[in-house]
């Protein structure tokens, strides 16, 4: 994964890249839901309680922030929080 933060006038992003399989477009509203885990639960390999995103967003939004998920160019997915600078 790449971490990047940059100013964008008088907003700051937090991007934490990487360049996996991504989160089709369907789903990038739902990860951000408690307890929402994507795929089958019987075949899910990635342990966790599906809390991580839905924290990082509340803790975003207490802070006049968002958080978002986008598409990476050229495959994976950029987990951004913007907040004031």
């Amino acid at each position: 994964i790449e971490v990047v933060v940059s100013e964008r006038g008088e907003r700051v992003h937090l991007d934490v890249i990487d360049h996996g399989p991504g989160v089709p477009e369907k789903e990038r509203e739902r990860i951000f839901t408690d307890f929402y885990r994507p795929g089958e639960e019987l075949t899910r390999e990635a342990p966790g309680a599906g809390l991580g995103l839905a924290l990082v967003r509340r803790l975003a939004r207490s802070m006049g922030g968002t958080a978002e998920v986008l598409e990476t160019p050229g495959g994976g997915a950029t987990f951004r929080v913007t907040l004031r600078a």
